[in-house]
């Protein structure tokens, strides 16, 4: 599969990063949310095992969507390209209905990839 020109900034192009979060959301909040970004006629949709991914390359932004079988599930991470001091930079907010600390490993995960890729 080729590599969308947004999931390259996103995840392999070295951008600063702009911060993490996470939030709690119900599991209706989380339910709307997937209906939103699967109705939207230019979402890009492509689903793997555990987790399916949501391209919206006009808001410059990809939603990662737990399924079932991933430890985050029920989960949404969204990674996107924002203006911050007038440098683009990639931000990383979560969702999730998930019970515990399986977002704040989630997230945590996404902290060292862009370590380990330079990013700030």
């Amino acid at each position: 599969m080729r590599s969308s020109d947004l999931m390259t900034l996103l995840f392999d192009a070295g951008l600063p990063t702009a911060g993490y979060g996470f939030s709690r959301q119900t599991p209706a909040e989380r339910d709307a949310l997937l209906a939103d970004l699967t109705g939207r006629p230019d979402a890009v949709v492509t689903r793997s095992p555990g987790i399916s991914l949501v391209e919206l390359e006009d808001e410059q932004t990809v939603y990662l969507v737990t399924e079932a079988g991933h430890f985050a599930h029920p989960s949404v991470l969204r990674r996107s390209v924002v203006l911050k001091e007038g440098r683009r930079t990639v931000e990383t907010r979560g969702f999730t209905v998930a019970p515990g600390g399986v977002m704040s490993t989630w997230v945590d995960q996404f902290r060292e990839q862009d370590a380990l890729m330079g990013r700030r």
